[in-house]
């Protein structure tokens, strides 16, 4: 019966597969999973903005990918409401990208690294993303770090998942910026405290009015840097 059952697993796939060829989702190229100009988005050069944050007077340094629009954006949406794709890989390579433009930032070849730990915190899903296990940020933040500790920034760099939303927290989507600033302060708490000494950056997959990265921040008692695949200027 279990070998009945994959047979006809394998079978309604292929036959979604008919129904719905594959495409490439930033672009919309056939048969394709994803083109090549579209993956190499993941590796393009950094833009830096800067994120005004509670407790930095100088506000903390935002690397992103991009804005919020064209393949960029149509990939961020895929991987967080297309049930048939699994960007997980894609993410984690933009995360890889992103965590070279930091390491950069951070040490300078033939320095000391700059720290001995960093941890890198992705931005809390929702609780209904957590249970239908489609998380955005956390392959993102693991690409980051592993970037980070293989470019020498530090000795050892965890993606550390330790921020929560609170229960009846709402999705930012749509809402004005001043909602989503109210939405946001107040609706997080960590479940573990960084260590002393650590170093900590904070990861999103898109910064808009940066409500949620300084709620982050808060939480956490500070960063040293932000990342995220797309993000405008200076974040005010």
């Amino acid at each position: 019966m279990a070998a009945l059952g994959r047979l006809l697993g394998a079978l309604a796939r292929g036959g979604a597969d008919i129904a719905l060829p594959t495409s490439c989702p930033g672009c919309g190229a056939w048969d394709v999973g994803m083109c090549p100009q579209c993956r190499s988005l993941a590796r393009r050069e950094c833009v830096w903005s800067v994120l005004e944050a509670p407790g930095a007077p100088d506000g903390v340094d935002l690397c992103a990918l991009g804005a919020y629009e064209g393949a960029l954006r149509r990939l961020v949406l895929a991987a967080k409401h297309s049930p048939r794709r699994d960007l997980g890989p894609f993410l984690a390579e933009c995360g890889e990208g992103l965590g070279a433009a930091l390491a950069g930032r951070f040490h300078r070849e033939g320095e000391p690294p700059a720290w001995d730990e960093i941890w890198v915190v992705p931005a809390p899903s929702s609780w209904r993303r957590r249970l239908r296990s489609r998380p955005v940020t956390a392959p993102l933040a693991a690409g980051v770090a592993s970037a980070l500790a293989s470019r020498g920034a530090c000795r050892r760099a965890s993606a550390v998942d330790c921020v929560r939303l609170a229960l009846g927290a709402r999705s930012q989507s749509g809402k004005s910026g001043t909602a989503r600033r109210a939405g946001r302060t107040g609706s997080m708490r960590t479940v573990a405290g960084v260590p002393p000494g650590a170093g900590v950056v904070v990861v999103d997959d898109v910064v808009t009015t940066g409500a949620t990265m300084r709620e982050v921040i808060r939480v956490l008692g500070g960063c040293d840097a932000a990342a995220a695949m797309c993000a405008p200027g200076r974040v005010p």
